[in-house]
């Protein structure tokens, strides 16, 4: 089974479907209306789902995949794709950063998947730290822009939640209460706002710390409240910069364990900003790997991705395994 997603209108039903000019007949029509509808609605937004015999399709003359579909009464383009696959919830589109006359980046791009965990791996100082202000709306890009499900949100902060290195824990507050902080700058009652964060304590591990102070909590912990607190800003997409680097390294394989199990029961959707090789491949779906100096006059680019294709449920005893160490190779060519 395909899915096929509405794109926009077409200004004429065509007779067949675009590329070799496979026929409508060969393709099974259920439309999702409520039940008695006479006839589709009236929107472009209609869900429909196509079957067919056949694995492929005749794809568009572009090779984009996108195909004019026949609908009575109803007429809309559409991008076809198998069922399971995901599209890109974060799109990054030839972001270009300079600052005065040095080149920090140079037309990056990249997709993110909705409830995958992407990587961006790369050295110290090539600008990965500047990507991510961009993609939080904290600053302008000289060139590009960044899409959040479709929108252009350049330039505006607070649609993505953004998690820094340091936890920033307020020491004079309460654990539950800089959990819930997020929801109380949102206009959310205080009461209401500690009720809903006290909802997820369990399961992000927080039993027995509501009301302790930050300064009584192991590093881990505070980068557990820290990763709630980031949650509760934004479940639809978190920004995390080097969130496990102050770990050692037990804590840390502690808690990439953690941070799996969780992402798989919330559908997260995350990029994470790291330099170390084996975190990423442990972490990542998929890993985006930038080079560049900019201050050398070499401004910083997406060099490559990999993919990395194990359940989270085995990431734990991956860096064991031989395909690991293949997708090690991999990245340190791409690295240089």
């Amino acid at each position: 089974m395909y899915f096929l997603r509405p794109t926009g209108p077409l200004p004429a039903p065509p007779a067949a479907l675009r590329g070799t000019g496979r026929p409508f007949s060969d393709l099974f029509r259920r439309d999702l209306t409520s039940p008695g509808a006479a006839g589709p609605r009236q929107s472009t937004h209609s869900a429909t789902f196509l079957t067919t015999a056949e694995k492929n399709y005749d794809s568009s003359s572009d090779g984009s995949g996108a195909l004019a579909v026949a609908l009575p009464g109803l007429w809309a383009g559409v991008e076809m794709r198998r069922k399971g696959e995901r599209m890109a919830l974060l799109e990054v589109d030839n972001v270009s950063v300079s600052f005065d006359a040095v080149k920090v980046l140079d037309q990056v791009s990249l997709k993110v998947e909705r409830g995958a965990i992407a990587c961006l791996l790369g050295p110290s100082g090539c600008g990965k730290t500047t990507l991510f202000h961009v993609v939080a709306g904290l600053s302008l890009p000289t060139a590009g822009r960044v899409l959040l499900d479709g929108r252009d949100i350049t330039g505006v902060p607070g649609q993505l939640a953004y998690m820094l290195q340091k936890d920033l824990l307020l020491p004079e507050k309460t654990i539950v209460d800089n959990v819930s902080l997020p929801l109380v700058l949102r206009g959310v009652p205080a009461a209401k706002a500690r009720e809903q964060a006290l909802a997820l304590f369990d399961t992000f591990g927080l039993s027995g710390t509501e009301h302790r102070w930050p300064a009584e909590l192991s590093g881990g912990m505070r980068q557990r409240a820290a990763l709630l607190r980031s949650y509760l800003f934004s479940q639809e997409f978190m920004l995390l910069d080097e969130p496990f680097s102050a770990l050692d390294a037990f804590t840390k394989a502690d808690l990439h364990a953690w941070f799996l199990d969780v992402a798989d029961r919330f559908d997260t959707t995350a990029l994470v900003v790291t330099h170390d090789i084996d975190e990423a491949i442990e972490l990542a779906d998929e890993i985006f790997v930038m080079r560049g100096a900019p201050q050398a006059g070499e401004p910083t680019r997406i060099v490559g991705s990999e993919r990395i294709v194990c359940p989270r449920s085995e990431r734990a005893t991956f860096s064991l395994t031989e395909e690991f160490l293949e997708h090690k190779r991999r990245v340190l060519a791409l690295l240089g």
